[in-house]
C-alpha cells in the first residue's frame, strides 16, 4: 500500500508539473525548474540560477527587467555587444501562444541591426552574449513593445526570440 501511494503521489507530481518539464519539438526546454537564489549566469549575468548537474536541463538568467536569457549554445568568444553595438543575428520570434511573427530564416538571409534602436529586450539581453552563441530571450511586454499593437504581434504581448549572435560592430 505504502509504495502505490508513492506511485500515486508522484503521478500526480508530473501530471501537476505538465510541461515544466517536457522539452518540445527542438529540445528547447520552456520553463525548466529554478532553484532559489542568485549567482552569475553562463555569460556573466547575475540572477537566479538553476541546478547545472542535469544535462537535460537548460539554466536560464535573468538580465533586467524580467527578461530570462537561456543558453542554447555557448560560444569560448569573449566578444560581447555593447549598447551602441551592431549586430548581425539570425533570430526567429514568437508570441506565447506559438504564433510566428518574425524570423530571419525565413527570408533566407541574417538580419542586421543597431542594438539601441531595437526593443529593450534585445538591447539588455544581447549584451550579455558572446559571438557565436546562441540564446532564447523571453520578453515581458514592458521590455518589448508594451501596449502598443505592433504589425501582427498584439498589445502586452510577452515575446520569445531565439538568437544566433553573429557578429558584432562597434
Amino acid at each position: 500500500m505504502r509504495n502505490s501511494t508513492r506511485g500515486l503521489l508522484l503521478a500526480a507530481s508530473l501530471v501537476l508539473a505538465g510541461s515544466a518539464f517536457a522539452a518540445p519539438a527542438g529540445g528547447i526546454v520552456e520553463h525548466p525548474p529554478v532553484q532559489q537564489g542568485y549567482g552569475t549566469g553562463p555569460y556573466g549575468g547575475y540572477g537566479p540560477v538553476g541546478p547545472a548537474t542535469s544535462p537535460a536541463v537548460v539554466v536560464p538568467y535573468l538580465a533586467p527587467n524580467g527578461i530570462t536569457v537561456y543558453p542554447l549554445s555557448q560560444s569560448n568568444n569573449t566578444v560581447k555587444p555593447g549598447p551602441n553595438s551592431t549586430v548581425k543575428v539570425n533570430y526567429r520570434g514568437w508570441l506565447a501562444d506559438g504564433t510566428e511573427f518574425d524570423s530571419s530564416y525565413s527570408r533566407g538571409q541574417p538580419a542586421v541591426f543597431e542594438l539601441n534602436k531595437t526593443i529593450p529586450c534585445w538591447q539588455q539581453g544581447l549584451q550579455t552574449v558572446p559571438v557565436g552563441s546562441k540564446v532564447k530571450l523571453v520578453c515581458p511586454p514592458s521590455t518589448a513593445y508594451g501596449a502598443n499593437q505592433v504589425g501582427n504581434i498584439p498589445p502586452d504581448s510577452t515575446l520569445t526570440y531565439e538568437i544566433d549572435l553573429l557578429e558584432v560592430s562597434n
